[in-house]
């Protein structure tokens, strides 16, 4: 009569099993980043229009109406608010409503086209983005998807995450399959930040991340 299974060897194989079952798991529920708000962006303050194209335009040709600094963007009547901001705009008030961001980021290697785009946005008062010209997502941004003026406003109000009063935690969309959105090469994010009004806000913030991500149905 054969001998049953061992008993550790069972039990061997069971936690192998569940080794590799939490390290698939970890792997699906993983994301990878594309743009992080502390990157390396180029911006440009809402005095004027910047160029036509500068949503798809290579960062050389910007022109030097563009600046270069760490994300995120804004200014606020305490250091608190702007705790995610490595770039301060304090000459924002009472000059422009707006700022033009763009970060231009490469694609290395062919990504699975069924994975989603995810966008990470932390606000206030609103924004609108584009992933190389092609709207993405928006929120109080008047006349959206189109590219509001450059001295528009917000069409509400929105506290950031690390607001005074009213704080709202960090928006997510879900933007849908990568698809072909994602081919090999270089890319651009790109982002109108808006303000409520010109004098009366006493703060700007604009955070945003962008990554790939599992589609984890509802």
């Amino acid at each position: 009569m054969c001998e049953s299974f061992p008993r550790y060897l069972l039990y061997r194989l069971r936690g192998a099993w569940l080794l590799l079952i939490l390290a698939l798991t970890q792997s699906l529920s993983a994301q990878t980043p594309l743009v992080s708000h502390g990157d390396v962006w180029r911006y440009h303050k809402g005095t004027n229009a910047p160029l036509s194209g500068w949503k798809t335009a290579t960062d050389a040709s910007l022109g030097a109406s563009w600046g270069t600094g760490n994300g995120g963007f804004g200014y606020a009547d305490n250091a608190t608010e702007t705790g995610l901001c490595a770039t301060l705009l304090t000459g924002m008030r009472s000059n422009y409503t707006t700022v033009y961001m763009r970060r231009t980021f490469t694609v290395a290697s062919a990504v699975d086209p069924t994975l989603h785009l995810s966008l990470t946005m932390d606000y206030d008062d609103g924004f609108i983005a584009w992933l190389d010209g092609v709207y993405l997502a928006s929120a109080n941004s008047p006349g959206s998807p189109n590219e509001p003026a450059f001295n528009a406003a917000a069409t509400g109000s929105h506290e950031s995450s690390n607001g005074d009063n009213g704080k709202q935690p960090a928006a997510t969309y879900d933007l849908g399959a990568v698809s072909s959105r994602l081919a090999v090469g270089d890319h651009v994010l790109s982002i109108i930040g808006l303000n409520s009004s010109l004098n009366g806000s006493s703060d700007f913030i604009q955070v945003a991340e962008l990554s790939v991500v599992p589609n984890i149905p509802n």
